[in-house]
């Protein structure tokens, strides 16, 4: 299905974001939130440490899917940018759920590699995103030009 606007075919089943800020911005509150979620999860997983590392995991690659299937054309810098935007709220919300009073060489030491981590996990959610958000426009694409013949 096809709408016209203007003499330009736009496909009505795409969904994206023309800023791609604004996709950066829900994909970082989704990702305050999935964070939250986990921290308030985890004291009931008990000894199964390893399903809150799994959540963690998930809330990474999920918002970083996000991103890169709400703004295909800029995948790769909005990953990195989710990643360390990621990277520092996790790192503010460990001091502050910590009580320690952290210096600016221990919060450095705990922010680099969360950033790292943040920005390989989020790029390949990015990626994963745009490749299917890509494959869904090439589907809807070709499902048009069938209905159309």
């Amino acid at each position: 299905m096809r709408v016209q606007r203007k003499n330009k075919a736009m496909s009505s089943s795409a969904f994206s974001f023309r800023s791609p800020i604004l996709a950066l911005a829900v994909a970082l509150a989704l990702f305050a939130m999935g964070s939250l979620l986990r921290e308030a999860l985890q004291p009931h997983l008990g000894s199964a440490h390893y399903l809150g590392a799994l959540v963690s995991l998930a809330v990474f690659l999920l918002t970083g899917a996000l991103v890169g299937g709400w703004s295909p054309r800029h995948t790769l810098l909005h990953g990195v940018i989710l990643g360390v935007l990621a990277g520092a709220f996790v790192t503010a919300q460990m001091a502050y759920l910590s009580h320690v009073h952290w210096t600016a060489r221990t919060t450095l030491q705990v922010f680099g590699p969360l950033a790292g981590l943040g920005i390989i996990l989020c790029e390949v959610g990015a990626l994963g995103g745009r490749a299917l958000a890509r494959n869904s426009a090439a589907a809807n694409r070709g499902r048009d030009r069938t209905g159309e013949a």
